[in-house]
């Protein structure tokens, strides 16, 4: 298949700013200062519905702010297992030290600068700084996508099955969230499909276990052993249902699906594969983008 360069470069040309003036609401910016402790973004990450809580350092200039880092779901994630003492290390620890190094952009680059910074640094997050910090993500990334009829056209010339080669990882529900989590950790994924079910677990699962509730809040304080030994069967509204996908389904198919799931993913009739947001947009732009260059 040849997709010509006119056909496919028009819309990663899109200017960020467009973007954000499209998708306001969905762009903005929850942010700590770098002197709060970790259980504060933690908190955030588990009760509302963002990619990410920016560190902001305000203090040194009002006018210029300085975002230090990002953390999400990950970070805690990490920080849940790698630790005896949990409920210490999270009053402790500060969101500077939490952090990973911040993913900056400017928002008079394009989508194009954006998916190759996003490729480049392995995180699907970017920041767009200024007096009122920015949060750009793949999912809207994909909602952008969505609304351009030329995004979706060139969709359709693609097959499901060109984007889910991805290997899958399954656990039982009698796996543990410690051993959950450690497996996400260490396989560098951050969805695992449940059987029989096949539900998702992903990091922002366990975080909203851990965080989103006043009864998890009090075990990661009190008892953080028991909670984290919960077995996956336990976890019940915190395992998302995917969408279930045909493999001869075009891309436009799959992501409409994918942006209306719960997990926010897609899984192949059968559980032959996963398609993700990462899929639906780094990983197309790399084709479309290698198959527009001149031979």
């Amino acid at each position: 298949m040849s997709v010509s360069s006119s056909e496919s470069w028009p819309i990663y040309n899109s200017s960020l700013k467009n973007i954000i003036a499209d998708f306001q609401s969905f762009c903005s910016c929850v942010a700590v200062s770098p002197q709060q402790p970790v259980i504060v973004p933690a908190t955030i990450l588990g009760s509302m519905e963002v990619s990410c809580v920016v560190v902001v350092d305000r203090d040194k200039s009002p006018d210029q702010p300085v975002i230090e880092g990002v953390i999400g779901g990950r970070e805690i994630a990490h920080m849940l297992v790698k630790n005896t003492d949990v409920w210490r290390h999270l009053m402790r620890v500060t969101a500077r030290e939490a952090s990973i190094p911040p993913s900056l952009i400017a928002e008079d680059n394009t989508l194009a600068d954006l998916l190759n910074q996003m490729s480049n640094s392995g995180y699907g997050v970017a920041v767009v700084g200024g007096l009122r910090p920015r949060v750009l993500d793949l999912l809207t990334v994909l909602r952008y996508l969505r609304i351009k009829s030329p995004a979706m056209a060139m969709l359709t010339k693609y097959r499901a099955a060109d984007f889910s080669s991805r290997k899958v990882l399954s656990i039982g529900m009698d796996f543990t969230v410690r051993e959950s989590v450690h497996l996400m950790l260490n396989k560098g994924v951050r969805r695992l499909i449940v059987e029989p079910s096949k539900l998702i677990l992903s990091d922002r699962s366990v975080i909203g276990f851990c965080f989103g509730s006043i009864q998890g809040m009090e075990m990661i304080r009190d008892n953080p052993d028991a909670l984290l030994d919960q077995t996956i069967g336990e976890l019940g509204e915190f395992l998302l249902k995917p969408a279930i996908i045909d493999a001869n389904d075009n891309l436009a198919t799959v992501l409409n699906a994918l942006l209306a799931s719960e997990a926010k993913c897609c899984l192949l009739d059968g559980g032959d594969g996963i398609i993700t947001p990462w899929d639906l947009s780094i990983r197309l732009y790399q084709k479309v983008s290698a198959q527009a260059r001149p031979m």
